[in-house]
């Protein structure tokens, strides 16, 4: 496994690298290259399955064999997500702040993003830092996450999938907090599908009766370009992004995810130029700031470096980058660490769990 996390660590990159295309890349007027840039916010897909997988790699035995950590589970969750998008939100909404016209809603915006709960309203899930809509789903994986382990003795994860989508609609969208699309798109009930895939790629692996005759690594990265393109082509009107299109839902929620499984599980085994390359110290870095990179690269930041600096795309995502590895260096893992530091010295009790080596 020494070899698997850092080719898994430059996935991350990848994926937020894709997200800042989508977001960033100016519009070139060359139809099938601008609906391409768009196709790139499967990135989050790629996000989500890869979260599955760690979570399940990191803690499926250890939960399954003391259950009572489930508080501190929780506080390491919290410690690696919650800091960092604390401090690029307060920015952000005091930007907002100078050009607020309601000073009133604009606070209830806040606290709905300050506390992940703006991801369950359709009409604030976009707001403030918007692209941390992710993170509200990514938080509710992390809180669902032991209950699913423990559910998957006896409930297959393609039904908890469906289960999951069911409880969605019937508490955000019959509530009428969010539409069906909404609830599908933008909810851990309606993405459910891509973190259990992750989730079973761990279990194939442990399992170990998986054994292909071809490269996994080529054959599913073709298959995920494929259908990459072909989600490029599904955003004609009124489909802004193919995801809304529900021909590109399923392609994005229910296909891709199991290419980009199959691509883990290549990068896992297989040793090619790509998981080299991934698992270079460069990579390593650059996986390791993509959650920062992945905050700052849309939005208030961003709109800075437009007004005062320089809107030349080469030298923003320059900027950037170079924000995002001194901010991880400096920032987030120096609170990450002071927090979990924190809890041991408040509370003793057993060790994070940590993954086992004889896993794979």
């Amino acid at each position: 496994m020494r070899n698997t996390i850092p080719a898994l660590t430059g996935i991350r990159f990848v994926a937020a690298f894709m997200v800042l295309l989508n977001h960033l890349v100016p519009v070139t007027g060359m139809g099938w290259f601008d609906e391409l840039i768009k196709s790139m916010n499967v990135g989050v897909t790629i996000f989500f399955v890869l979260s599955g997988f760690l979570i399940a790699f990191r803690y499926f035995d250890e939960y399954a064999e003391n259950p009572k950590w489930k508080r501190q589970y929780v506080v390491y969750r919290v410690a690696r997500v919650f800091p960092m998008y604390a401090l690029v939100t307060c920015g952000t909404f005091i930007v907002l702040w100078h050009s607020a016209k309601d000073p009133r809603e604009l606070m209830k915006t806040f606290v709905l993003n300050l506390t992940m709960l703006r991801g369950f309203s359709g009409k604030y899930v976009y707001t403030g830092v918007s692209q941390g809509w992710t993170l509200t789903v990514e938080e509710v994986f992390y809180f669902l996450a032991p209950f699913i382990f423990l559910w998957s003795r006896k409930i297959p994860l393609l039904l908890q999938t469906l289960l999951f989508l069911l409880f969605g609609l019937a508490t955000l969208y019959w509530s009428g907090l969010m539409s069906v699309r909404e609830v599908w798109i933008c909810t851990f009930f309606g993405r459910s599908f891509e973190f259990l895939c992750g989730i079973y790629l761990f279990f194939v692996i442990r399992k170990g009766t998986f054994k292909p005759r071809f490269r996994v690594t080529w054959v599913a990265g073709l298959l995920a370009l494929g259908l990459i393109v072909v989600l490029s082509r599904l955003s004609y009107a009124p489909y802004t992004y193919a995801i809304q299109n529900p021909i590109g839902l399923g392609v994005n929620i229910y296909i891709l995810p199991v290419a980009i499984a199959l691509l883990f599980w290549g990068l896992i085994h297989e040793r090619t130029w790509l998981q080299r390359m991934l698992s270079t110290k460069v990579f390593e870095v650059l996986g390791r700031s993509s959650y920062t990179l992945y905050l700052i690269h849309y939005g208030a930041f961003t709109g800075l470096i437009h007004s005062y600096i320089t809107k030349n795309f080469f030298l923003v995502v320059l900027i950037l980058q170079v924000t995002a590895i001194l901010a991880w260096k400096f920032i987030e893992e120096p609170l990450n660490h002071y927090i979990k530091d924190a809890f041991r010295r408040r509370k003793p009790g057993p060790h994070p769990p940590v993954a086992k080596s004889n896993v794979l």
